[in-house]
């Protein structure tokens, strides 16, 4: 039965890989849809945010990458984030955008730590590794990684 295991894991992980680059396609499709029918709409903007989201969740969950970079792609998510707030004009949203903004402040939070090489303290190192109380480390990537998942359990409500 390990074997299996063994040997199921990296065909599983090829086919989970190769399912989100689909689905990154037909979101980036669908915003584009959206732009045409639409143009710049709530609808526009808050997918747009997933997106935008979804990439720096993606490379901050690695071990290592180019902190600057993802500086920058967490300065256009506040943009992208400001623009959603303002063609919000009925204020029904307010949940997902404030969640869409607390994911932003976790994630650039997180790189900055990386970034200025912010060690964690022995009582954080053993926190972060515990998957129930990671998220309660300040700056963390399980407390940007838990704000993620509040914010696209807001955006899954406005449907």
């Amino acid at each position: 039965l390990l074997k299996n295991i063994e040997d199921f894991k990296p065909i599983s992980e090829k086919y989970h890989e190769a399912i989100q680059e689909i689905n990154d396609k037909r979101q980036l499709t669908q915003l584009k849809k959206i732009e045409e029918a639409e143009g710049k709409t709530f609808n526009y903007y808050s997918l747009a945010v997933m997106i935008s989201a979804k990439q720096i969740n993606k490379v901050i969950s690695a071990d290592t990458f180019d902190a600057e970079a993802m500086m920058k792609k967490v300065a256009e998510l506040e943009t992208m984030i400001a623009q959603l707030k303002e063609v919000n004009t009925d204020g029904r949203n307010s949940s997902f955008i404030s969640s869409a903004a607390d994911y932003q402040l976790q994630a650039k939070k997180y790189i900055r730590r990386i970034r200025d090489n912010v060690e964690y303290s022995d009582f954080e190192k053993k926190r972060v590794q515990d998957p129930a109380t990671g998220w309660m480390v300040a700056d963390s990537y399980p407390a940007s990684l838990r704000s993620y998942n509040e914010m696209v359990d807001d955006y899954n409500r406005l449907r």
